[in-house]
């Protein structure tokens, strides 16, 4: 009994002090005031000191604890006073705004607002809620801010250290727009929106609002970094922090790097490092896209601000491809894009309703190697896509480039393939359509450089070269300028490769700039005064090898509406093929100008006519001094390799001297041979005021030009010729008389 009692006893102790533990903390639970006010309801004010604005009647006074504050219909405005305190600080921040615009603002004397590791988060609405107070982060920590909801940091500062990482989850936005950022720790961007603001007032400048943090990109569906969210940039600047791109692996991420409206003559540079990750290994690929966009462009429009990405980025590897929607991006350092450029590129989106937008990969001077293509499917606007040179230098684009048909119902998307001047961007792979859509993109050089072809090329919807601009052709296979006409404005092309052009190419030359060719070409619509073959590589020789008639037959038409075949290189068929100039046209060594220059033919490895001149076709030369001239040489000649039909020969600079116009070899320009000429040529215009005689030597033409003295000297030649005439018969008839008196007296 004594040891059941004490037992009894002992349970019975317990039970007590168990129970009287749990009425302590039921009383201290009831008593705490961190507790009871942790909301803030603004009944009485906006002031966080008033204690009518608290749940419970007290003011917060615990920094631990956390604040709940809950939006109503109206705007609403909660103020962090320095009556409450100074240097305030809370666990974690809870707001939950509802029809209206939730604002919570430091007032005057506030030096600081510290948030611990509770973190923010912002309930799901579709208003802006707003958090403008000194800033301090004590602790690694989430901001979760619902779906539909902008959550905008304002504020004269905000900051935190190297051990702390603030989080963004939640598909809403975050925008940041703190005058004077100061993190140096981590952020990551989990899901939704970080949104950098504008700051500096009307001048628009972009602060850097991460300080030195490093930024991790997760792809936890579409995120997006968005810089200049609150309006346009309008000044030079730089967003620095490095950028990981971590893939988890959950599929259908995608990174959008979206900044707002670049002024023209403005630069957003990015000078941080991107590299990527995934969830087996620290230095992986990535498999989602990252897509880039500057708003505000004009559609088809080059004139907005850049966006130059200046950091070195091998350590970005991914197996998708980077988007550029809209916008001018420059790659300004060799890996900008991956090691070598060697990321995929794309210009435009696949949606039918995405913009259809001008967008710009340009290089400064830096070699792209990555895959290159084009997708725009707007049917209400046409897309336009340009690739190549900003500045001078040189830039290969070696990846091959595909051109997405444009929507059936829509416009024609155009390509651009940019050098600037003195600069020279040469695209040596392949470009060709894809798609099963109707419309297909025209491809146009432009931007006063050297636009270079180098690749078997397929694409179908012509090539136009614009003003300034030298277009290169040097491909070795396939047709440089595929299938499509090959319209010149004023410019001029050189088509040097061994398989240049296909047989079905028109050329359409629509200015006399020019056309340099050294392969296949069929001239249409040429007008008076045009360079449709103008060969100026030095001694190098071009080959010309192909069919290149409208009519398919074995020689070069040249010039069908009074073209020029010119230059001061060397000219060389193959096989039975020649050169044929048809009426109306002229071959002029040089092809103008002061210098006197030399263009070369060479029959050695042809069977055919070495150059044909059908009726009403010429000849021009320059003449310079020192009995130097244009001239055409004709190397490895045989009888008949020159067919003449009357055809002028036209002069310009004519001076007095014997000038050799042709030249006939029996090899390459060392033996001269005989050319068993005596006919075929005519003179015609320049040679006003001298007296020309056309010379058939042994192995040259020859012109012989002599002065026709001036009327004035001549009539005064005349004048005193015949004064002297008649003082000579006066004096005649003088003698005569004499002689005749001298006879009578005698």
């Amino acid at each position: 009994m004594k040891t059941q009692r004490k037992t009894y006893r002992t349970m019975h102790r317990t039970g007590l002090r168990l129970s009287v533990l749990l009425a302590l903390a039921v009383s201290t639970v009831l008593s705490s005031p961190g507790q009871a006010q942790t909301t803030w309801t603004g009944t009485a004010s906006s002031g966080w000191s008033t204690a009518s604005n608290w749940s419970n009647g007290v003011p917060l006074t615990d920094g631990s604890e956390a604040v709940t504050i809950t939006g109503t219909t109206s705007a609403m405005t909660s103020t962090i006073d320095a009556a409450w305190s100074a240097t305030g600080a809370v666990s974690g921040l809870t707001l939950n705004p509802s029809t209206a615009a939730l604002t919570v603002t430091a007032g005057t004397g506030v030096t600081s607002f510290t948030i611990g590791a509770g973190g923010i988060t912002v309930g799901a609405s579709g208003v802006t809620t707003t958090l403008s107070a000194p800033l301090l982060l004590s602790a690694s920590q989430t901001w979760n801010i619902g779906t539909g909801s902008t959550f905008a940091i304002g504020g004269a500062s905000f900051s935190y250290g190297s051990g702390v990482t603030m989080t963004k989850s939640g598909s809403g936005t975050l925008t940041l727009n703190s005058s004077s950022p100061t993190m140096s720790g981590g952020v990551v961007l989990n899901q939704g929106t970080i949104g950098f603001g504008l700051t500096g007032g009307s001048a628009g400048q972009l602060i850097q609002q991460f300080g030195t943090a490093a930024f991790t990109w997760q792809n936890n569906g579409q995120t997006n970094l968005q810089l200049g969210a609150f309006g346009n940039i309008n000044t030079n600047s730089t967003f620095s922090n490095n950028i990981q791109f971590y893939d988890q692996g959950s599929g259908g991420g995608l990174y959008s790097l979206l900044t707002g409206s670049i002024a023209s003559g403005t630069t957003l540079t990015f000078g941080g490092t991107w590299s990527s990750a995934n969830s087996t290994s620290a230095t992986g690929a990535i498999a989602q896209q990252i897509l880039l966009n500057t708003s505000g462009t004009v559609p088809n429009s080059f004139t907005s601000g850049t966006a130059v990405i200046t950091g070195n980025n091998s350590g970005l590897t991914s197996t998708s491809k980077v988007v550029i929607r809209e916008g001018l991006w420059v790659l300004g350092n060799a890996n900008a894009f991956g090691t070598n450029n060697n990321l995929a590129v794309q210009i435009g989106e696949t949606s039918s309703s995405a913009p259809g937008l001008a967008a710009l990969l340009a290089t400064n001077g830096n070699n792209v190697t990555g895959t290159l293509s084009t997708i725009f499917n707007n049917t209400a606007v046409a897309g336009a896509a340009e690739f190549g040179l900003s500045g001078t230098g040189s830039v290969t684009f070696s990846g091959n480039l595909g051109l997405q048909k444009g929507a059936s119902n829509g416009m024609a998307p155009v390509v651009f393939l940019n050098a600037g001047t003195n600069g020279i961007a040469n695209f040596t792979g392949v470009i060709s359509d894809s798609g099963s859509n109707t419309l297909t993109s025209a491809v146009v050089a432009r931007g006063g450089g050297k636009v270079g072809l180098g690749g078997a090329n397929t694409y179908a919807g012509g090539t136009t070269v614009g003003g300034g601009t030298a277009l290169v052709v040097t491909n070795t296979a396939g047709s440089g300028v595929g299938t499509g006409a090959v319209n010149v404005g004023t410019a001029a092309v050189t088509l040097t490769g061994a398989g240049t052009t296909a047989s079905s190419v028109a050329v359409t030359v629509t200015s006399t700039a020019g056309l340099m060719i050294g392969q296949t070409v069929t001239g249409t619509g040429i007008p008076a005064g045009t360079t449709i073959l103008s060969i100026n590589t030095g001694t190098n020789t071009v080959n010309l090898s192909q069919k290149a008639t409208a009519t398919g037959t074995v020689t070069l038409s040249v010039a069908a509406e009074t073209g020029i075949l010119g230059g001061s290189g060397i000219i060389a068929p193959t096989g039975t093929n020649g050169i044929t100039v048809l009426s109306g046209s002229s071959v002029y060594p040089g092809v103008g100008g002061t210098a006197v220059q030399t263009l070369t033919l060479n029959g050695g490895s042809t069977t055919g006519t070495l150059l044909t001149m059908q009726g009403g076709a010429s000849f021009t030369f320059n003449l310079g001094a020192g009995n130097t001239s244009d001239a055409i040489k004709l190397f490895n000649y045989v009888s008949g390799d020159l067919a003449l039909n009357g055809n002028a020969l036209n002069f310009s600079n004519a001076q007095a001297g014997t000038f050799t116009l042709f030249q006939f070899y029996s090899d390459a320009g060392t033996t001269l041979t005989a050319d068993s000429l005596s006919s075929g040529l005519v003179l015609g215009t320049g040679l006003t005021g001298y007296t020309a005689t056309l010379n058939y030597d042994a192995n040259d033409i020859s012109l012989t030009l002599v002065a026709v003295p001036e009327p004035s000297r001549a009539l005064l030649l005349l004048f005193a010729g015949g004064l002297f005439a008649v003082a000579r018969e006066r004096r005649s008839s003088s003698l005569s008389l004499s002689a005749s008196n001298q006879n009578q007296t005698t």
